[in-house]
């Protein structure tokens, strides 16, 4: 029993320093899935005992599962392009898919796309301050300078937000 506790404790060390190498671009993610099967495949036998296929399954599961919580730091780690920062806006705002986003960290990421002038972004920073999105404080002018941008670039969400933006109350 005590073999088979430090196997899987051996496996999520040698899972999340595959995870880790994920993060700095050292692997890409379907070596995450390989790895972890080769990790439970030695492990099995280190165990003694071998349960297939629904082991390897469910340690490569684990492995995804590793993957998709981290996620949202991943594609920020790589940010460069404000294509690239919208992209990880939206995976924090959808943090309730991944454990370990953080819906707070999508505006800074909004901001930067909507300042290079990407629609949707500007419409979503222009939401933030007209709604207390991401813990935003509410700031009409802002709002409106952001959705009226938005809504020139081609965004239908912001076009059809821009005439509540006077009727939208300023307390919560």
């Amino acid at each position: 029993m005590i073999r088979s506790h430090v196997a899987f404790v051996c496996f999520v060390v040698c899972s999340g320093i595959l995870s880790l190498f994920l993060l700095v671009g050292w692997t890409p993610p379907l070596l995450i899935v390989i790895g972890n099967a080769v990790l439970f495949t030695m492990l099995t036998f280190l165990v003694g005992k071998f349960y297939w296929p629904s082991g390897l399954l469910a340690f490569c599961l684990i492995g995804f599962l590793i993957y998709a919580a981290l996620l949202p730091w991943i594609l920020a780690f790589r940010a460069d392009a404000p294509a690239e920062h919208l992209a990880v806006a939206r995976s924090h705002a959808a943090s309730w898919r991944f454990p370990l986003g953080s819906e707070s960290a999508a505006l800074p990421h909004y901001k930067i796309a909507a300042e290079a002038g990407i629609p949707d972004a500007e419409s979503a920073v222009g939401l933030a301050y007209l709604y207390r999105y991401y813990g935003e404080e509410f700031d009409r002018d802002r709002a409106r300078f952001w959705l009226e941008r938005a809504a020139a670039g081609g965004d239908i969400s912001a076009q059809r937000q821009l005439p509540f933006v006077a009727t939208v109350p300023e307390t919560k």
